[in-house]
């Protein structure tokens, strides 16, 4: 099995540093399933915490081959401050029998992102301080194919 971690995160230097979804992806070429799973965070004022809103992670055009598999995957979560922008991304993997693959994709500007392959750090975007206005728009910045 091949494990993919996709983590969205504010950096500690802003306000409300931490992380805001990890979503994993497990392929398993013996059963040939893609299954994922996610948790969000947090958004605390004052004494309150608000949950995330508007979450959607998803799996989409699973097709395996012999020795490959390809996938898309796209998330997309939102402070429980109803009215800010959603944080989303969408990626492509192609993942092979061995583990080896690519991925490419495209993602907001803010927050932080990162995808891990294990304990392998594949991809990796870190924001700039308070630029909260690249989270609106959708998905404008692209990245990739990264090899792993």
């Amino acid at each position: 099995m091949t494990t993919f971690v996709i983590k969205t995160e504010i950096l500690s230097f802003d306000p409300q540093p931490g992380m805001k979804s990890t979503q994993t992806i497990d392929v398993d070429f013996s059963s040939k399933s893609v299954k994922s799973s996610y948790v969000t965070g947090t958004t605390k004022i004052g004494s309150w915490e608000l949950k995330s809103v508007r979450d959607a992670f998803t799996i989409k055009n699973i097709e395996f081959s012999d020795q490959s598999v390809t996938f898309k995957t796209v998330g997309q979560t939102a402070s429980g401050v109803g009215f800010m922008p959603n944080i989303d991304y969408e990626m492509e993997f192609k993942v092979n029998a061995d583990g080896s693959g690519t991925v490419k994709g495209a993602h907001d500007g803010y927050p932080a992102y990162s995808i891990k392959k294990g304990t392998e750090v594949i991809y990796q975007y870190k924001h700039k301080s308070k630029d909260l206005q690249k989270l609106f728009g959708s998905k404008d910045t692209k990245f990739g194919p990264c090899d792993f």
